[in-house]
């Protein structure tokens, strides 16, 4: 092979591979340009979604909120606090027994019981005496027994038991 051969072999060669990196080059810029555009619009659309949460306005819900917590601690409190039942002195065998009957349910009302029964009859109690009263009633739904005992106006003593500690 001849000088003159081998060069001009080499030239064309070098050539060939210019063209073909310029091809390639131009098409990884091509798709460079794609992907810039891409990313363009991608933070177009989170510079729009900052602007709509900006407009949301997250202070007036969260103030919102904390008045609601606020009510609602309140009426926590409220619900919280004991209810006193006036005793007021009866005359009379029926209206004492109306009298204690609303103690003891008061009583166990305030100690968040529901659907309150008296077992048995108040009106032979004496009201300023020693009384034991049996109960029946409700709490978180679960069914409890027990009773009370009054001494006047006074309960000295409660015994509620759920209904399913009863069973052995």
């Amino acid at each position: 092979m001849t000088p003159t051969l081998q060069f001009a072999l080499t030239f064309v060669m070098l050539v060939v591979l210019a063209t073909l990196l310029y091809r390639r080059m131009a098409r990884y810029e091509q798709h460079m340009r794609q992907e810039k555009e891409g990313v363009l619009q991608l933070n177009e659309r989170l510079q729009a979604l900052i602007e709509s949460l900006d407009q949301i306005g997250t202070d007036e819900i969260q103030q919102q909120l904390t008045e609601s917590h606020d009510v609602l601690k309140r009426i926590a409190d409220k619900l919280d606090r004991p209810v006193e039942v006036p005793h007021h002195p009866v005359e009379g065998r029926g209206q004492s027994a109306t009298a204690l009957l609303d103690l003891v349910e008061a009583k166990l009302y305030n100690l968040g019981y529901d659907k309150v029964m008296v077992v048995g009859d108040l009106s032979e109690a004496e009201p300023h005496a020693r009384t034991r009263v049996v109960v029946e009633a409700e709490k978180d739904g679960v069914a409890h027994k027990g009773h009370l005992v009054l001494n006047g106006a006074a309960v000295t003593e409660l015994e509620m038991t759920p209904s399913y500690q009863a069973f052995p």
